[in-house]
């Protein structure tokens, strides 16, 4: 079983070693690094500890590599990225607000009264242990 994850805009893959890993700016202070996150359903995210998020805070997240922003034009609060899992494609939207935990699968267009599977709220943490080869 095979599932990679993907840029929708240029089609960049943006995961490696079990994480996707992404560019954000946090619209409240500025700032800007790289995030990384587990999978769906662990809801683990690594994070350089200089970065100072509170609660809430909205982040703006792009791919690494061209920064096409991954926040949706209609609900900044919300993100999207494409998933490939043996074959088959899907859209995953996951809040891009710090400490709200909540992920989709749809199956195709974004429609909130047709997703196919909720990964839902879940206690999860945010580590500032990423390894050296993910820090710039």
């Amino acid at each position: 079983m095979s599932t990679a994850f993907f840029c929708p805009h240029c089609g960049q893959r943006i995961d490696e070693d079990g994480y996707i890993r992404l560019y954000t700016t946090n619209k409240r202070t500025g700032e800007i690094g790289v995030i990384l996150l587990s999978t769906l359903g662990t809801y683990e995210v690594k994070k350089s500890p200089l970065l100072g998020w509170i609660k809430d805070d909205l982040l703006i997240l792009s791919c690494e590599k061209n920064k096409c922003k991954l926040n949706l034009e209609k609900d900044e609060t919300s993100a999207f990225i494409l998933m490939s899992k043996d074959g088959e494609q899907s859209t995953i939207k996951f809040s891009a607000l710090v400490d709200c935990r909540s992920a989709y699968k749809f199956d195709g267009k974004i429609d909130e009264d047709y997703y196919i599977e909720r990964f839902g709220k879940k206690d999860g943490s945010v580590s500032t242990d990423i390894p050296e080869r993910f820090t710039w």
